[in-house]
């Protein structure tokens, strides 16, 4: 999602009411054993490892204004996040970690621009749930795949969709009962280390449509069992 569009939604927020705190391997509140075998098929049908990893990723994007690259290099703590606009001379590139950050000037980070960055890590959010997840309610099974209802980092409320062959479909999540952000995972490729990893991401925010077509994503695993 392009920079401007998303601070526009989200501009009625108070920005100091988000709690944002990072860690995938902090516990998931409320986990069921449902949850924890559907993070843990996820992964095993996307070839994915189960212990820590650094993911670098870079995407040709497509929106209402223009075009524009995003690249992201995270380790689920760390991350770097940046878009280069076809359209304005104005970039973003933000350092984050934790639940701290700078921007190129270094200039302190915000929550909002915190969770802004953290959001865009849709191939980790992909392959890691819990990155995105941090209280899980209910999961409901049927035929046609699994969703997991619960809650963000940020305390919005989320649902993450997998089909029935455990892979990811898509996740939306709610600012308040009339807004809200879907991500689509429209198609899959492998990366060189033989992960099933997002190839096309769609973003649907209310009207705006942004497109994500990954050119380049690395997976690298940076802890043993």
């Amino acid at each position: 999602m392009e920079k401007r569009s998303f601070i526009k939604q989200y501009a009625k927020i108070t920005i100091t009411s988000l709690v944002v705190f990072f860690g995938i391997w902090q516990p998931v509140f409320g986990q069921s054993e449902g949850a924890k075998k559907m993070f843990a098929e996820i992964r095993q049908h996307l070839n994915a490892p189960v212990n820590e990893i650094e993911i670098y990723s870079l995407a040709d994007c497509a929106g209402p204004e223009g075009t524009y690259k995003s690249e992201v290099k995270g380790d689920g703590f760390n991350l770097f996040f940046s878009q280069v606009f076809s359209y304005r001379d104005e970039s973003l590139e933000l350092h984050i970690s934790g639940d701290e950050g700078t921007d190129a000037s270094g200039k302190p980070l915000d929550n909002f621009m915190i969770f802004y960055g953290r959001m865009h890590d849709y191939v980790r959010i992909a392959l890691q749930p819990e990155y995105l997840i941090r209280r899980v309610d209910s999961v409901i099974t049927n035929d046609d795949g699994s969703t997991v209802l619960g809650k963000t980092h940020s305390d919005y409320k989320v649902e993450y969709v997998t089909n029935d062959q455990n892979v990811p479909v898509n996740f939306t999540f709610y600012l308040d009962k009339a807004q809200s952000i879907t991500t689509w995972f429209d198609e899959w490729m492998f990366s060189d280390q033989g992960i099933k990893v997002p190839k096309t991401v769609r973003i649907v925010d209310g009207e705006k449509v942004f497109t994500f077509s990954y050119t380049d994503i690395s997976i690298k695993e940076i802890r043993k069992g």
